[in-house]
């Protein structure tokens, strides 16, 4: 088994490994339990960068494994101002996902439109700037 070196995002954006020079648009963060782990190593970008959405997978199973639960998800996220959508809002592509927006949009949002084309779901959210970036995690 080989070590893996790993950096939090945070660190990546201030040494300028990664530029953002239009801001991020969304994240989705699906590690297997660590989600919260990301979260704290991001939480400066996601503070001034203020993506629209992220949508990370809470598994109870997977996060009880790693030691973390889907409330602490929350609550980091909470911390850097998000929310989660209300549950009438939630999509039922994102079993096992919970999306969140910056706390003050969460009511416009939640009224995002789905496209079934796709086989999953997309949320349209009012005034999105198409050039911005998205980041899986």
């Amino acid at each position: 088994m080989e070590e893996v070196a790993v950096r939090a995002f945070d660190d990546l954006v201030r040494t300028g490994e990664i530029t953002l020079p239009k801001g991020l648009e969304a994240v989705k963060i699906d590690v297997e339990g660590a989600e919260a782990e990301v979260i704290r190593g991001m939480s400066n970008t996601l503070r001034e960068l203020r993506p629209r959405i992220i949508v990370v997978e809470t598994i109870p199973d997977h996060q009880d494994r790693a030691g973390s639960s889907v409330d602490e998800i929350g609550t980091l996220l909470a911390e850097v101002g998000y929310s989660p959508l209300p549950s009438g809002a939630q999509t039922p592509y994102f079993v096992y996902n919970t999306i969140y927006v910056p706390a003050e949009q969460s009511e416009v949002a939640g009224r995002g439109l789905r496209d079934r084309r796709y086989g999953s779901a997309m949320l349209r959210l009012e005034g999105a700037e198409p050039e911005r970036v998205g980041v899986y995690v």
